[in-house]
């Protein structure tokens, strides 16, 4: 009853791949439920299980199943399910459970549905991807913009400099000017 409450599928392998034991999760997702003439090698096949966004049926070698058999716990995200063709992200992890003298007696494995996770996952990707490229084109044009503010600054300095050396040149002849000299001496100067 315990395993029947959980949200999670779990079930229950023998070495061999049948299985003894699944909750009604588990048979919702997987859309089979408990097949106990199954082998770990047509565990895969059985089951619909591929690798992740491929068509490759996941490989018994890295299956949670046969780490779990090797006395290893897994955690997998890699893995889905395609009950009647849909295709159901999963989150699968496997434990041993040892008999008395080491050996293992049967391994349980829980898993669940990470579809809409995986999936926010991408958009959150996808939308740090945009936002990156958004960055570099605002840095990029920013830098244009910055090197045509530091260009117009540099003309506008030389402009500054050609108009101080005209008004300059233009006093010099106004100083020497002959008209200036008599203007000085009419006001007595």
């Amino acid at each position: 009853k315990l395993l029947e409450m959980l949200p999670l599928g779990v079930t229950a392998l023998t070495p061999t791949g049948s299985t003894i034991f699944m909750n009604s999760v588990g048979e919702e997702i997987t859309g089979k439920g408990a097949m106990p003439n199954t082998t770990a090698e047509d565990l895969s096949e059985t089951y619909q299980l591929y690798v992740a966004g491929t068509d490759r049926l996941y490989p018994l070698d890295d299956s949670p199943l046969a780490r779990a058999l090797s006395g290893e716990e897994t955690l997998v995200e890699d893995m889905e399910i395609r009950p009647g063709g849909k295709i159901i992200r999963l989150q699968v992890r496997s434990v041993p459970v040892f008999d008395a003298a080491g050996n293992v007696l049967y391994v349980m494995i829980v898993f669940q549905d990470i579809t809409d996770r995986k999936q926010a996952d991408q958009i959150l990707a996808d939308y740090n991807r945009t936002l990156e490229i958004e960055v570099v084109d605002r840095t990029i044009e920013l830098g244009s913009i910055n090197a045509r503010l530091e260009l117009e600054i540099e003309e506008r300095k030389q402009a500054e400099k050609i108009i101080r050396k005209e008004r300059d040149f233009s006093l010099k002849i106004i100083e020497n000017s002959p008209i200036f000299f008599v203007a000085i001496d009419c006001e007595g100067r």
